[in-house]
Formats: C-alpha cells, structure tokens, sequence
C-alpha cells in the first residue's frame, strides 16, 4: 500500500500529514529527490485555532471523495516554507560574512554583443509592462566604434551602454543606472563557483545594500529602486546553445524577480529574485561588493574601471599558484638558509621558529619589497583602452580629450582609495590589484 493511500485510510500522524504534503508540493515546484519536511513548530498557530492539523485534514479526507481536485488545506503553508526553506536569505549577517564576490565571465556578456531595448519603444513597452511575462520590445545591437582593434580590455557588461535606453534613468548625476546595480547586486549573492538560486532580500536591507553610505531619502530613492526591479527583465546575455550553429542563439535572462513590492510596502517586505548563469558559466574575476556598491552610487566611471580591473587581474594575474602580486619582498638569508631581516637577524613565527618560506605572512611585515618581475604579465593599457574601460559606449572624438581626462581621474580616485595599483608609462598604465585585493583574493582561496 502506497504512503498516499495509507494516510487517506488511516488516522494519520502529524508528520505522516506534513510529509505527504511536503512532496506534493515539493514535485509541484520541480524538485526532484525527498523533500524536506516542516515540523509542528514550524506551521503556524492559526492551525489550532482552527481546531488543529488533525483535524484539519479529517475535514479534507471527507470532501476530497467528492472533490478529488479539491488542494490540501496545508498546501500552501507548506508550499511557501519549502520556498522560504529552498531560499537563500541575504540578511545583513550573511553580508558581513561574504564581502567578496565572483563574478562568472559569462554573466558579464560582450561589449560586441549587448542586448538593449531600441530607443523608440522603450517607453512605450514599459507603459505596457504588467509583469516579468509581458512581450519584450524589439531590439537593436549596439555597436561600439573602435573595438574591433586589439584591446586588453575583458568583455565586461557596458553599463554605460545600457544608459542609452529610454526608461534607464539614474538616480542622481554620474551613477550607475539602477537596474545595473540591482543586477549586480544580485550576481554578487553568488557564492564563488555557485551558478543558480533564488535569493530574498528584505527591502529595507536591499535599500541600505545600494546605500553603503547611508545616504538616501526613501521617498525618493524607492520609485527608482522598484522600476529597477521590472527593468531586470530587459537585461540579458546573447547565449549560443551550440556554439557552431548562429541559429541557436537567444537571449539569456541571469536575474528573473519573482517578488516586488510596491510604494506602500515596508521595509520587511521580500523581494525574490530567480538568478541562474548561462550553462557555460565558469568562474570568473573577484569583486569587493561594498566597492561595487560605493562606485556604482558614486560614478558610473569608476564602477566600470573598477569591474574592467577586476577582470584584467583575473584574465593576466591569476596563475595555479594565486594572483600575481605586483612587488615581492627582498630575500635575504644567513648561512642556514633562514630569512633575516635588514639587520641580518632571524625572523621567528609566533612559535618561536625561523622561517625559510618567502611568504609566511610574518616576513610579508618585516622585509622590504622591492618590484615583482611578472608583474609585466599585467598588460599596459593604452590612454584608449583607458578611456574604454570607463565609458564603454563610445564617444565622440571632437570630446577625446575631456573623456580621457574625466577616465583617467576615475582610475587615479581608484588608486587613492587603495583599490588598484597604476603603473605610469609613457604610452599608458599598467593596471595592478591592491594589497587588499589580494588579501580578499587569497582569504578565500581562490
């Protein structure tokens, strides 16, 4: 006798209830294998109040027998806390707890080959917009002059290019468009090497997210904020699902909302976003999620210099011993092959013991550094790819030399800050990760 047909003809128990109920759902929703299944403790009191599971159920035996389509009464309790259960919380604990992320190559799409809605039907698409299964406009590829030449620069989503939509607006002069940083914010949930899942954010903490600073009028600040949230659906990534047939190409949607609340919602309300990477997803360049957050209110600039950087240290930095750090310390040893410092004495770990290894984290304080020779393995880019990098878009070349001026202090506010190192050369920079880029870099093993 199947389990089904056990609890419809025998007093079931609690937990025989909850668990036939849990993987009705638990397949509804498209899972595969046993699902988990909520304790007493778990379901809500208004059950008793109603005169208990138990008897809940004994009510819904007798009328399923006349109404076979009739759902279980627990269904969507149990439904909503398998979805609660199967939900990853991104509490301002657990963001304390992650401060990097990595960002997939994938999910950052090709300058080439961004998707963004034409100019003409924008608005009137958006008026339309009832929900994330609305038609989607026409679209127009965007191309970028120039980029057919040889460039150091990684393909990194444009954001710049993403401004030339009707209905993109930004929330104050020189930041990023809202839905780009309500994209990112969403990739950064990822842990590294994760590809999908559906996340939940509280409003109120999404809000203090896009707010590192603290500095926001909500009043204000929430339209932007929830129009982002629609306008999630629009950004999207050319994906080939065989590479040698043109045919098979559509367009791939990383960040699907399932929740967004609305002007009168609080800040307990849940917002659920669905993100999943393109099959061919593979792990990608490091960011710092509180500088994406700061950059990205700060200076469309800057978020992307700092993005193409991150994506430079992972495509010519990162080697299978870590990333290349751009200066070494200076070795030196006594006749035992131990390391001593400027004076010639030994330098002893925190048990006492003489160290021999260039890079034990007490000799990184004690030694002198001197330039590291495959630093040279980071490229040079020139005062073009420069420019690039923070307005991806293009420009016009009669304004060449207020761009460049306007990029090169986005990347000279990154090295103040301690976030990139920059190399000066005749002919261009050289672009280098921070100390503290490498520390997260190595904190987490990567």
């Amino acid at each position: 006798m199947s389990k089904k047909s056990k609890i419809l003809t025998s007093q079931p128990s609690t937990s025989e209830i909850l668990r036939t109920v849990a993987e009705i759902e638990w397949k509804k929703l498209g899972y595969e294998g046993d699902a988990p299944v909520p304790t007493p403790e778990q379901l809500s009191d208004a059950l008793n109040e109603v005169g208990g599971i138990e008897h809940i159920h004994q009510e819904w035996e007798v009328e399923v027998k006349h109404k076979p389509s009739l759902e279980h009464p627990l269904a969507a309790i149990v439904k909503a806390w398998l979805t609660e259960q199967d939900t990853k919380q991104i509490t301002k604990e657990y963001d304390r707890k992650h401060p990097v992320a990595i960002i997939d190559r994938a999910s950052m799409g090709s300058i080439r080959d961004v998707v963004v809605p034409s100019r003409g039907n924008w608005t009137e698409e958006l008026g339309k917009l009832k929900g994330i299964s609305a038609p989607a406009p026409e679209t127009e590829q965007i191309e970028i002059p120039g980029l057919e030449a040889r460039s150091y620069l990684p393909s990194v989503l444009p954001l710049e290019a993403v401004h030339m939509a009707d209905g993109m607006e930004t929330t104050k002069r020189g930041a990023v468009a809202m839905p780009i940083r309500l994209f990112f914010e969403s990739i950064m949930a990822l842990e590294p090497r994760e590809t999908k899942a559906d996340i939940r954010i509280l409003l109120g903490d999404l809000l203090l997210y896009l707010n590192p600073d603290g500095k926001y009028n909500r009043t204000n600040h929430l339209p932007y904020v929830l129009q982002g949230l629609h306008n999630l659906y629009f950004l999207r990534i050319p994906y080939r699902e065989n590479p040698d047939k043109p045919s098979t190409e559509v367009d791939w949607i990383p960040v699907l909302p399932r929740t967004v609340p609305n002007p009168q919602s609080g800040d307990d309300a849940s917002i659920i976003l669905e993100v999943k990477l393109p099959p061919d997803a593979v792990s990608g360049m490091m960011v710092e999620k509180e500088i994406v957050r700061l950059t990205g209110k700060q200076s469309s600039p800057r978020m992307n210099a700092y993005l193409a950087a991150g994506g430079i240290f992972d495509k010519y930095g990162t080697t299978a011993k870590g990333i290349i750090d751009p200066t070494r310390p200076v070795e030196k040893r006594d006749s035992d092959g131990y390391l001593v410092d400027a004076l010639g004495q030994q330098i002893y770990d925190s048990r006492g013991k003489p160290i021999n290894n260039l890079y034990h984290p007490a000799i990184v304080k004690e030694l002198d550094r001197e330039p590291n020779p495959d630093r040279t393995k980071y490229p040079i880019l020139s005062f073009d790819e420069l420019t690039r990098a923070c307005f991806p878009k293009g420009f016009e070349s009669r304004k060449r030399a207020t761009y460049l001026n306007r990029a090169l202090k986005a990347w000279e506010t990154l090295e103040a800050d301690e976030i990139v190192r920059l190399e000066k050369h005749q002919d261009g920079w050289r672009i280098m990760p921070s100390e503290s880029h490498i520390a997260r870099y190595r904190a987490i093993g990567k």
